[in-house]
């Protein structure tokens, strides 16, 4: 719990800094300034990581991806949109995954993980289309992420332990980088709707509690969130 109220007040401090750059005063907005942008969402989620196997049943049948271990990921972020349409966001995100090795080639194993997973994490986005210089032209906006950051998981799994592979049960951090693509739509009165498809690569292999010697990648976290979007600095009057 210590830990994650430090990342709540350095991503509360991240919000303060950037949206310090964002207000005139009375003056209110202008296009010079950029757009201040509250964010939150949620949406599902998956964590590829050493437990589970290729499975012998469903339409997934021989690959290693179970629908049973998709999870919700729910992010807050913060977002700044310079005049050129770049942006700098700052994203808090939580989850709690899960995952075992019944109805695969890996069943006698017996693993089962739960693993609680705080990101905090900045990234940089491009509007390749739209953007909210361009809402009087068309609602639509497009754009590509990539970011850093750093994870803390928490995992807990249990099974028949093999000889070589490693069990971790204990908090751990790891650097993370996200990248992806979005897509929104403005509604009007400064909110807006939209999606992100993100790829979360972890520089760690115990997101889940588990490495093998049979496999030396490190743990991935994909999630599809749906978000939903007021921008502080649409209606201000300004003169």
């Amino acid at each position: 719990m210590k830990k994650l109220f430090i990342y709540i007040c350095i991503f509360c401090s991240a919000i303060s800094a950037l949206n310090g750059q964002s207000r005139r005063g009375l003056y209110g907005h202008s296009k010079s300034n950029g757009y201040s942008i509250l964010m939150a969402g949620a949406g599902p989620a998956y964590l590829f990581g050493d437990v589970g196997g290729a499975m012998n049943s469903t339409i997934f049948k021989g690959s290693t991806f179970n629908p049973s271990s998709i999870r919700a990921y729910g992010t807050l972020g913060y977002r700044y949109i310079f005049p050129n349409n770049l942006c700098v966001r700052a994203n808090l995100l939580v989850g709690s995954f899960y995952g075992d090795d019944a109805m695969t080639n890996l069943a006698l194993r017996g693993y089962t993980f739960n693993s609680t997973i705080i990101e905090t994490s900045l990234q940089a986005e491009l509007f390749v289309l739209g953007g909210p210089d361009n809402y009087r032209y068309s609602p639509h906006s497009l754009y590509i992420f990539a970011g850093a950051g750093n994870v803390m998981f928490m995992p807990k799994i249990s099974g028949n332990n093999r000889y070589g592979d490693v069990l971790k049960s204990i908090p751990d951090n790891a650097p993370i980088v996200p990248f992806g693509l979005g897509y929104e739509i403005y509604l009007g009165n400064s909110f807006s709707l939209g999606s992100e498809l993100a790829f979360r690569y972890a520089f760690g292999d115990f997101l889940d509690g588990l490495k093998t010697p049979f496999s030396d990648n490190n743990d991935l976290l994909v999630s599809l969130n749906f978000t939903l979007s007021y921008n502080l600095s649409l209606g201000m009057s300004h003169r």
